[in-house]
């Protein structure tokens, strides 16, 4: 069914879909992330406090999308947000698969060392992004 002109743009939006893999243990697809990472083990001190960073920045933009930008956004600048949102959750999963991957390849010692602290590098810098991102998100549109 093709779709009317006035909604094209729908189009234009980034989309994902959620793993099956992060269809549990909760309905929210930030914390299934943020368990696997958690169990992971290896991640340091550091990359927790990103871990719960993401979680109450998530539950903040949840409250101020629920409160504030459902009540005066159009849907167009609704879609816009949730795609926005889906995508830093997927950036994160992308560099928490990559660590996955890294601990499971037939390198040698020293390579996995290095392919690994790279993983780690690039999940601690989506976390950031996560976390810097929905913040000035809803900061921004607060005003």
């Amino acid at each position: 069914m093709p779709i009317n002109d006035d909604w094209k743009w729908l189009e234009e939006l980034p989309s994902w879909e959620i793993p099956e893999e992060l269809e549990g243990p909760t309905n929210v697809t930030a914390h299934n992330i943020a368990i696997k990472l958690l169990s992971c083990g290896i991640l340091g001190l550091e990359t927790n406090v990103l871990i719960g960073n993401y979680i109450a920045e998530e539950a903040r933009f949840n409250i101020w999308f629920l409160t504030n930008a459902k009540q005066s956004g159009t849907a167009r600048d609704l879609l816009g947000l949730v795609s926005m949102y889906d995508q830093l959750d997927r950036e994160v999963y992308e560099a928490w698969k990559r660590l996955e991957r890294c601990l499971s390849m037939e390198i040698s010692d020293e390579e996995r060392k290095i392919q690994i602290s790279a993983a780690k590098e690039a999940i601690s810098s989506a976390l950031d992004n996560a976390i810097e991102t929905m913040r000035r998100t809803r900061t921004s549109e607060a005003r």
